[in-house]
């Protein structure tokens, strides 16, 4: 596309105990706009299997947030970047983090 297009960036999750349990037990949160130019200021929102990139953002932060009562503290969420157009992963594409579920 053309080079102002925003770069979509293809997500699943890799494994782990809590990953059937999207949804239900952890939710994935996408970056607003906020500082990304040209961008509106938007809350973070709940993303599937995908992220997109500004032109010239090189980084982003995708949030797991654990759902009360529901996730259990010590599962593990395991968050691969797959290949896609127009990018190539690092290594290694993927990260695991440790969910921490407070009480209701």
């Amino acid at each position: 596309g053309p080079d102002d297009a925003p770069l979509k960036v293809k997500l699943a999750l890799a494994g782990g105990d809590a990953a059937p349990r999207l949804g239900s037990a952890f939710r994935l949160k996408g970056p607003g706009r906020k500082g990304i130019p040209g961008g509106r200021d938007e809350a973070p929102s709940e993303i599937q299997d995908s992220v997109e990139f500004a032109r010239g953002q090189r980084e982003l932060t995708v949030q797991v947030e654990a759902i009360p009562g529901q996730a259990r503290s010590g599962d593990l969420v395991k968050l691969r970047i797959e290949s896609g157009n127009g990018y190539s992963t690092g290594e290694p594409p993927e990260g695991t983090i440790v969910l921490y579920a407070p009480s209701k």
